[in-house]
């Protein structure tokens, strides 16, 4: 009795794939498929501008402020060393 439950049911669901896969659909041109295509792509750019952006924004908050803060304290310091000179050998 499993086995014809079995048996059946995968007939049942090769019948449904196979009569699904009859319907074709219209055939597009090119110039359609590169309209699909290029509001695909539109949109994918926009939506990964958008993120980007998102991105920058919470990396400008967390990075800027103390690099900013180093470069100011290092301008603050006045630098009393003398800078290395090589001299030339004659």
């Amino acid at each position: 009795m499993f086995l014809f439950k079995k048996t059946t049911g995968l007939l049942l669901l090769s019948a449904c794939f196979l009569f699904s896969c009859r319907k074709e659909g219209a055939e597009l041109s090119p110039k359609e498929i590169q309209t699909q295509v290029d509001a695909i792509v539109k949109q994918k750019e926009e939506q990964l501008r958008k993120e980007a952006h998102e991105d920058l924004n919470r990396r400008l908050s967390i990075e800027l402020k103390p690099k900013v803060d180093s470069i100011l304290k290092r301008t603050a310091e006045p630098d009393t060393a003398l800078p290395k000179m090589d001299t030339l050998h004659f």
